[in-house]
């Protein structure tokens, strides 16, 4: 199992590293903000969530599409967090019919 593996507890850790500088620069105030710098995406941007995420609350998903100008928010019902990987098919093609119509609207 993973937790037999020489690097697991390094793995562990890093991870665990990565996931509160993330939550910091999130919320913390200053032009490092994951907030600030999300308003300034200028491309489409299709931001997918799931109604049975565990591990981010699922209005985070909607307050991201909100805040990236040019944004499609796709909630998907009975979808957890890694959506590419529970429902890969929906995603793709969410994902492909974006570039679709930005290719369409931008001709």
């Amino acid at each position: 199992m993973r937790y037999d593996v020489p690097w697991y507890a390094d793995a562990y850790v890093r991870s665990l590293r990565a996931l509160i500088g993330s939550f910091l620069r999130a919320y913390l105030p200053g032009s490092g903000s994951l907030w600030r710098l999300a308003r300034r995406i200028t491309v489409p941007t299709l931001v997918i969530g799931g109604t049975l995420d565990r591990l981010v609350d699922t209005r985070v998903a909607a307050q991201v599409a909100r805040t990236i100008p040019d944004s499609r928010l796709l909630m998907l019902e009975g979808v957890g967090h890694v959506a590419q990987m529970e429902v890969p098919d929906l995603v793709a093609r969410s994902v492909a019919a974006m570039l679709a119509e930005v290719r369409y609207c931008g001709s």
